[in-house]
């Protein structure tokens, strides 16, 4: 054993030696191409220095570092700078391919009847678009294992299946998923741990529910790793590293069925890593709603917290959050952290302001008589660089007649107008202005075109935006 290993450092330093006076190319290599969630190998070799520099702004001085957890932004071209024991600088590229995984779903929890099949459903997402292997699992308990849609054996116990999907195309497995078939008349049990993510140190309960057979009374508890064997149907464990529980359990009224079941629980060695800047505008209008704002997904995060000015509503625990503005919101920050079960990560704030509504109606006194026609336009009052509106305008048909509105805009705001004839009836107007575009102040929009049947009527705009409400009469005075 030793005399191989000396060899083997014979052999690179012989490389290293020759490389050194003939040119040859420096060595360098990656284990790429890898799948998701697993991790990027980077080798050098016949150097006295190293720096590596890759995607995402990520570096390494190591001679041979490593990319735990590797995702596909970490796909990329990865650049090492090495100094030889001559003195000679050498720069070589690394290509680095992270293949997605594909997504298996083992489908929704069955129940059937003591004695009878059942047909399980495998579904997929992800991965490279397929086709993919399907693997199904305990083996011996299908007809054909191998299939997306199998068809099991006759079930005399509830039964945990699992499923592994498999892309040929990139080699790349899912993570398996399970789904439950519980057998009415027979027994079967499941298992949980509460909380099922703690922090290393931590504790956390396991238990198991037995059904289907009042008399349980055996439990035989196993992990992966080994270290917990237990006869209890519940109990605490505080694991060091992520584990896997396994039960086995049967009762004295029916000793020649067993059930089984499995729980992890994944055991975080920190809290997450610093988390990214929050991507949304900076200056929003009042009284709009559907504003999202959003930071890069950090790893080992569970859960994000994020904490919102007054006048600002949203809830969300993802990394994405849809916010509604009210008339009088407070300017003030916009922050998030991300969290698990070791604690927060630092908060990443975002200053945001708000503007007046996007838009004026400007209306003037009109009289018309009837068969005339008269013209509302609408006018854009600072609307920033990211803005949206939509506000409404009811009527009375019986007294005007819609006829349309006239873009005069040039199309540089895109704008959708609708009008939905009813008791009253209403036009809406609304718009999303695109990203880099800018409308100046007080700048024409658009007209809308209305013509007077007879009688009197008010229109009356939402308070989405400041307006002026009039009343029109048909061949007479203001009313």
């Amino acid at each position: 054993m030793w005399k191989f290993y000396f060899s083997f450092v014979i052999l690179i330093n012989l490389f290293c030696i020759q490389n050194s006076f003939s040119q040859l190319p420096i060595y360098a290599r990656s284990n790429s191409p890898v799948c998701a969630g697993l991790t990027i190998e980077l080798k050098a070799a016949c150097g006295t220095s190293y720096t590596w520099t890759g995607p995402n702004g990520w570096t390494s001085t190591e001679q041979n570092p490593e990319i735990f957890n590797a995702q596909i932004g970490n796909s990329g071209t990865y650049n090492l700078t090495m100094w030889d024991n001559e003195g000679v600088m050498h720069i070589v590229s690394v290509a680095v391919v992270v293949n997605p995984r594909p997504n298996a779903e083992a489908g929704m929890d069955q129940t059937i009847t003591l004695g009878f099949n059942t047909i399980l459903s495998g579904l997929v997402s992800g991965g490279s678009g397929g086709p993919y292997s399907f693997h199904w699992e305990p083996t011996d308990m299908f007809v054909n294992p191998n299939i997306q849609n199998p068809t099991t054996q006759i079930l005399l116990m509830s039964t945990r299946f699992f499923l592994t999907v498999t892309d040929p195309t990139t080699g790349c497995a899912s993570k398996k998923d399970s789904v439950v078939v519980n057998v009415m008349g027979g027994i079967g049990c499941s298992v949980s741990a509460l909380p099922s993510e703690i922090c290393q140190g931590g504790f956390t309960h396991i238990k198991t529910d037995v059904f289907y057979d009042t008399a349980w009374n055996v439990y035989n508890w196993t992990s992966n790793p080994p270290g917990v064997v237990s006869s209890y149907a519940a109990f605490n464990v505080n694991p060091m590293v992520t584990t896997t529980y396994y039960l086995e359990t049967h009762g004295s009224m029916w000793e020649f069925y067993h059930a089984y079941d499995t729980v992890t629980v994944t055991v975080l060695n920190n809290a997450p890593q610093s988390i990214g800047e929050i991507i949304g505008p900076d200056e929003i209008c009042r009284g709009i709603t559907g504003i999202q704002f959003s930071v890069p997904s950090v790893t080992q995060a569970s859960s994000y917290q994020w904490t919102l000015p007054n006048g600002v509503t949203g809830q969300s625990t993802t990394n994405t959050i849809t916010v509604d503005i009210s008339q009088d919101p407070v300017s003030g920050i916009i922050s998030v952290a991300a969290k698990n079960a070791c604690g927060l990560s630092a908060a990443s704030n975002k200053s945001i302001s708000f503007n007046t509504c996007p838009v004026e109606i400007k209306a003037d006194s009109i009289i018309a008589c009837p068969g005339n026609q008269f013209v509302i336009p609408i006018t854009v009052k600072n609307f920033r660089d990211i803005g949206r509106f939509s506000i409404t305008l009811t009527y009375d048909s019986t007294a005007v007649s819609y006829i349309g509105y006239q873009d005069v805009n040039a199309g540089i705001l895109p704008v959708t107008v609708t009008n939905t004839a009813g008791s009253p009836s209403i036009i809406t107007i609304s718009s999303v202005m695109p990203f880099g575009v800018s409308i100046p102040d007080n700048e024409q929009l658009l007209k809308l075109i209305f013509m007077v049947k007879g009688g009197t009527t008010e229109l009356t705009w939402s308070t989405a935006a400041p307006y002026n409400s009039k009343i029109y009469s048909p061949c007479g005075q203001l009313l």
